[in-house]
């Protein structure tokens, strides 16, 4: 395995968002999912709320790695990033 840097794009899109990773990883999640359920981030010692939506795409194409998943889970919340 092995890292690369890469420019990471999130663009808000309808009710959810656009994520891409390089020209590695594509991810669109627009449509929420249908629930009246109060949806919370499922990492450990993060307690930020959060929206749950349905990928309408999420594509990786990096060797050895490569799928295509659509009607997937996907969970919008803030954030904080950081990289020197």
């Amino acid at each position: 395995m092995a890292v690369r840097p890469s420019t990471i794009k999130l663009v808000p899109d309808g009710d959810g968002y656009r994520l891409d990773v390089g020209e590695t990883v594509r991810l669109r999640a627009t449509q929420p999912f249908a629930s009246d359920a109060v949806v919370w981030c499922g990492i450990p010692g993060y307690d930020e709320p959060g929206r749950e939506l349905v990928s309408e795409e999420f594509t990786v194409r990096d060797d050895p790695f490569a799928w295509e998943l659509t009607g997937s889970c996907a969970f919008a919340s803030r954030f904080a990033y950081a990289s020197e």
